[in-house]
């Protein structure tokens, strides 16, 4: 019992960005083309980024030529510039980082892969 109420709390703690990973983190650009429209379809790592291991995409802020789409992948997490679709900024995951354990356990991911 003592086990699953720590990974509970691990897994909360992970959830909520309170886990120290160990990396230096991603930097949020500074520079950006102060551009908007590009298509997504006509952004280049989306378009090869396979969907399984997709994770999370954020928009940037609607009228905010300043800001960013970020990509979480089972990777790593980037910023892709809004009106070039180029690369800002990449970090790989890090071998503590918990979203790529806790993914596959809150997903039918893990027990596809066990069988019925």
């Amino acid at each position: 019992m003592r086990g699953k109420a720590a990974f509970g709390l691990w897994m909360t703690a992970s959830t909520f960005d309170l886990l120290l990973d160990g990396g230096a983190g991603l930097t949020i650009p500074t520079t950006v083309s102060g551009d908007t429209g590009t298509a997504i379809t006509d952004m280049e790592l989306l378009a090869t980024t396979p969907v399984a291991e997709l994770r999370e995409l954020a928009f940037p802020y609607p009228g905010d030529a300043t800001d960013v789409f970020t990509l979480k992948t089972d990777r790593g997490t980037g910023y892709l510039d809004q009106g070039t679709g180029a690369l800002l900024a990449w970090a790989d995951l890090t071998a503590w980082d918990a979203r790529r354990f806790r993914y596959p356990v809150h997903s039918s991911v893990s027990t596809a892969r066990c069988g019925p």
